[in-house]
């Protein structure tokens, strides 16, 4: 990407990277991380013409995260959360802007959860 000066990475991130929340230390620490790490890389890449997004889902509807949640004794009911499919639209919308534009984040999440 260097070497062609163009190029765009998307780190999917969660909004666990945005907002903390009580009893989730470990959970956020981990997503803050990837959102320094992720606008470190902006800054880095930016004179080579790539682009690092942060993408930032809120809580999917997805067995694997309602079954992580029930295994550390927090049951959580995930239908309402968001589809994601809607989050692999945005990062096929997110790879079909022109290369000169950068989303620096894009937080997608459902009204309903």
């Amino acid at each position: 990407m260097k070497k062609r000066k163009a190029g765009r990475i998307i780190n999917v991130i969660s909004q666990g990277g945005l907002y903390a929340k009580p009893e989730r230390g470990s959970y956020g620490t981990s997503k803050w991380g990837l959102t320094g790490f992720t606008r470190s890389m902006q800054a880095e890449l930016k004179p080579f013409n790539i682009s690092v997004v942060g993408l930032f889902p809120s809580a999917l509807r997805s067995p694997m995260k309602h079954s992580i949640f029930s295994k550390a004794g927090n049951a959580r009911d995930m239908s309402k959360g968001l589809d994601p499919s809607l989050v692999a639209d945005a990062i096929v919308y997110i790879c079909k802007l022109p290369d000169d534009v950068n989303i620096t984040e894009f937080g997608i999440e459902s009204l309903a959860y």
